[in-house]
């Protein structure tokens, strides 16, 4: 089993390295994938981390799919955090549909981002499903 807590997916492998830094340095060990949604299934079902951090869109699939895929072949059901620019309410109604996902609207704050990483590692992922 791997030691990765976080796996990141990321359209922009730059912001996704910023997210890996900052939660690595803080000591949550963490992995980002290439912009591939195919490519972060196979991590996600090799690494089983604890929470996936995602882009909504990626360049091949959606989260939706991404989440579908995860949760559906492999042993790892990891929490699931998407992030996206779009306050519309079709994402909204979306991940309400899902169960242990949390939404972080573009741009957000690494400090929040963490501390809410933190809380779904200590709580055993009971939080409220939705953060803004």
């Amino acid at each position: 089993m791997s030691m990765v807590q976080i796996l990141i997916g990321d359209d922009s492998i730059e912001y996704g390295r910023q997210i890996q830094r900052y939660m690595t340095d803080n000591y949550l060990p963490s992995e980002i994938c290439p912009h591939l949604g195919t490519a972060v299934i196979e991590a996600a079902k090799r690494l089983s981390p604890k929470i996936l951090i995602c882009d909504e869109i990626l360049r091949d699939m959606t989260v939706y799919d991404i989440i579908d895929a995860v949760r559906t072949d492999s042993t790892a059901k990891p929490y699931v955090i998407i992030t996206t620019p779009c306050p519309d309410s079709n994402v909204r109604s979306k991940i309400r549909q899902l169960r242990n996902v949390s939404l972080f609207m573009k741009p957000y704050d690494l400090d929040i981002l963490f501390d809410h990483c933190l809380k779904i590692l200590n709580n055993n992922l009971q939080i409220s499903p939705l953060q803004m």
